[in-house]
């Protein structure tokens, strides 16, 4: 097989670059990299390190009573129990550190419909920040749900046809399962779509719906409808959006949830396993990196460190990569393809739009490569800065598609002061 220099293919990636990016993505995170309060469609938010019992943090232990709508809409949630033994508690120190909302299974916080919070449209997006203290197994802990039974969404975890299982609820007759929980703390998305829904921990798929999905009527906040079934764990953010936002732009808020209460810097988007676009030749991958290569599985793109720019720790790291083959770090304004890429020769090209060449890096006996150099001072990153990052990497002996080069996931990465 006729090998091509490095240098061939990477002229080829910046030649393409121009009509392969896409545009701009929407503002969803303002300029410091935090969810945008103007952005259309937010709807409500809550987070704990600013809003419970007002402005500012109640003291450590304290009984909450008011959660307040960080947008400036007024929707708070202001129900809750007359006993104090039913409602959560503020703990300063949460998940990773951050100030959460603690429940105990039988606590509860809510917004009426209509006067109060709803109803929304059918069509939403909601983001959860939680950890679970235990493994309900057929006892339902409710994360979320509607205050009125006349529209209904949730998102619970265990039931009686789901033992330990996630489970998303669209308002109809029927629930979905998905993954197994975990005591870790966990990222939730929930897209409710007009006839579909999909739920995403840690932004991998986990279940979806094929019911219609009610608007909804309320919000309850750790607890089912009628206020039983209540969460055992920490709350410490929730975002709810009027519509079903791009993958671009929830790849945007996972990213800034990712970056505020995990030791992940990013948030993996654009994978190769062939469902939002497929692989070349159809050479999918399982392992959550990009299209398969020559050694049976994808080039995994992963971070450590902190995306700080004061720090300026972050590493990025390629594995499943081909032994001894060179691959180049590359940074992007964009998620090309609203986050789900355009086929590139044996891969996906997910980052596109200004392109910054980062480091080119050989891969080890083992299949692995790391950068080396200041990412935040070669990327020019500053704080509230959104970064698409992808491993451009070479397969010339055993290129399934016979492009002799491909492509690990990307990876976005929102970085703080």
């Amino acid at each position: 097989m006729k090998l091509r220099s490095l240098s061939s293919h990477v002229a080829a990636l910046l030649f393409l670059n121009a009509a392969l990016a896409s545009p701009a993505a929407a503002q969803v995170l303002g300029s410091d990299g935090t969810p945008d309060p103007g952005f259309p469609g937010f709807y409500a938010w809550y987070t704990a390190s600013d809003g419970c019992n007002g402005a500012g943090q109640p003291a450590d232990g304290t009984s909450i009573t008011l959660w307040t709508d960080k947008t400036g809409q007024g929707r708070d949630l202001v129900r809750t129990s007359t006993d104090v033994n039913r409602q959560a508690v503020f703990v300063t120190d949460g998940i990773a550190g951050k100030p959460s909302a603690l429940y105990d299974g039988d606590d509860y916080i809510w917004a009426e419909n209509a006067s109060e919070f709803g109803p929304t449209t059918a069509e939403k997006t909601i983001f959860v920040v939680s950890r679970s203290n235990e493994m309900p197994g057929g006892q339902s802990r409710y994360l979320f749900d509607s205050s009125s039974n006349s529209g209904r969404n949730a998102l619970f975890f265990g039931s009686s046809t789901g033992s330990d299982l996630w489970a998303i609820y669209p308002g109809g007759a029927n629930w979905f399962n998905g993954a197994m929980g975990t005591l870790d703390p966990e990222f939730h998305t929930a897209v409710f779509d007009t006839n579909s829904q999909d739920h995403y921990i840690n932004g991998v798929l986990s279940a979806s719906g094929t019911d219609p999905s009610a608007t909804l009527n309320g919000f309850v906040m750790g607890a089912r409808v009628n206020v039983a079934n209540g969460w055992n764990g920490l709350i410490a953010e929730c975002l709810v959006y009027e519509g079903v936002l791009s993958a671009a732009d929830i790849a945007s808020i996972e990213g800034y949830l990712a970056a505020t209460y995990s030791s992940n810097p990013g948030i993996s988007f654009c994978t190769g396993d062939g469902v939002a676009t497929p692989c070349p030749c159809g050479n999918n991958s399982t392992n959550g990196g990009g299209c398969a290569n020559g050694n049976g599985n994808g080039g995994v793109l992963v971070g450590s460190g902190a995306a700080s720019v004061s720090l300026d720790s972050l590493v990025l790291s390629g594995s499943g990569l081909v032994s001894g083959q060179p691959g180049l770090y590359f940074q992007a304004n964009n998620a090309i393809n609203g986050g789900a890429g355009t086929p590139f020769g044996d891969g996906i090209r997910c980052a596109g739009g200004g392109v910054i060449r980062l480091q080119v890096a050989a891969a080890g006996g083992g299949g692995e490569s790391s950068t080396s150099l200041s990412i935040s001072v070669k990327g020019g990153a500053v704080s509230g800065s959104v970064f698409r990052y992808q491993l451009w990497y070479r397969d010339p002996n055993t290129s399934p598609c016979g492009a002799n080069f491909n492509l690990t996931n990307g990876l976005e990465v929102v970085w703080q002061a």
